[in-house]
């Protein structure tokens, strides 16, 4: 017996049911783990006890590696950010985390889903 549940607002950028040909499943699992803030940043994987050398990001060395700095606050993510959105004709700055999922909650809804944007580039 399946228990119905209301829908989160997110569900349309992973979970499009297969709507959209040549979607990648590492991709949907990786958004779905990065939405749900389940991804193993350095922060993370020192609680989980791992043995690595500090909790700072991996690329600029300087701030803790959260989610929200590996993804939006980090300099070399806002400039690779900044290149994608410029690549696909998008002219506005990044943002943080929470304006960044609410921006692509309200923008992919019609599209189904983050493979869109890989599926939309492949055909151009």
């Amino acid at each position: 017996m399946r228990i119905k549940v209301p829908k989160v607002s997110w569900h349309h950028l992973v979970w499009f049911l297969g709507r959209i040909p040549k979607y990648i499943p590492k991709h949907i699992i990786i958004v779905w783990m990065v939405i749900l803030n389940r991804l193993l940043t350095r922060v993370k994987l020192l609680r989980m006890g791992l043995n690595i050398d500090n909790d700072k990001c991996v690329h600029c060395g300087i701030e803790v590696e959260s989610r929200d700095h590996l993804l939006f606050e980090c300099g070399f993510a806002r400039e690779l950010w900044g290149a994608i959105l410029a690549l696909c004709g998008v002219n506005r700055r990044v943002s943080s985390w929470e304006r960044e999922l609410a921006w692509a909650i309200h923008c992919f809804k019609a599209c189904m889903g983050w493979s869109c944007v890989w599926h939309l580039e492949g055909e151009k």
